[in-house]
């Protein structure tokens, strides 16, 4: 997945397990995305690894987290920075997609 590669590889890795080219100056280390499963108890938590990768429902009583919201992203993406005038049923619609794909791909990498 070229959304993988491009946004979670350069701190998880090509193959999901952490030790992408800047995992090594992150405060925190970046999880191995390939035991997301066991660490689940053997099943794959699909809604929460999307709303983790969306990012854009996370209260601000929790705190911030130190991965990006990807939802925020993707929708600058998909509305140019709000300069396209996609509608936002379209723009939600690609987003999900591309979350939706994201979810797909680390499924593939559980070990």
């Amino acid at each position: 997945a070229l959304d993988f590669v491009m946004w979670c590889g350069p701190c998880h890795g090509r193959r999901g397990e952490g030790n992408g080219p800047i995992a090594a100056q992150l405060q925190t280390s970046p999880p191995d995305l390939t035991e997301i499963q066991k660490r689940a108890g053997g099943t794959f938590p699909t809604d929460m690894i999307r709303a983790r990768i969306d990012g854009r429902e996370q209260p601000q009583a929790h705190g911030t987290q130190e991965m990006p919201a990807w939802g925020y992203w993707f929708n600058l993406q998909a509305t140019g920075g709000g300069l396209i005038e996609e509608g936002e049923q379209s723009a939600k619609e690609e987003v999900q997609a591309r979350i939706d794909q994201l979810v797909l791909f680390l499924q593939t990498l559980q070990k």
